[in-house]
């Protein structure tokens, strides 16, 4: 039987959005006692998967991971999160990550979109509009 991962996330999610403190504590325990006892352990990291998706749409989050050529200062992070808050209308939650090969530039991840403004994605376009 295919476990439904969405599911369970979705019911921890409901279980501890308004639970404070020992009570989160005690449904998390509870929550993982429950996947122990269905031999469902093995698909915790799905399930959290899962749950964090559903917690940022619920509580109206986005989670975008930026790349870029360099290192992001602390004053361009906090001008990027700024930015994307005001396009997305949603709280951000950046995660950076440094890939020389772009060159300059910037990609974003938003869910399952990318948006490539990348030196790299630029230069290899040209290329390919001067050799067709």
């Amino acid at each position: 039987m295919k476990v439904n991962t969405k599911a369970y996330a979705i019911a921890l999610y409901e279980t501890i959005k308004d639970a404070k403190g020992e009570q989160s504590k005690t449904a998390i325990a509870n929550f993982v006692a429950l996947l122990a006892k269905k031999n469902l352990l093995p698909s915790a990291n799905k399930i959290m998967a899962d749950f964090t998706r559903h917690y940022n749409q619920a509580e109206g989050i986005a989670a975008i991971t930026a790349e870029t050529a360099k290192a992001l200062s602390s004053e361009e992070k906090d001008e990027l999160i700024k930015n994307l808050k005001k396009i997305t209308g949603k709280e951000i939650e950046l995660e950076t990550a440094v890939k020389p090969e772009l060159i300059g530039g910037l990609k974003l991840k938003i869910g399952d979109a990318l948006i490539d403004g990348s030196w790299q994605n630029q230069l290899s376009t040209l290329r390919k509009k001067l050799i067709s």
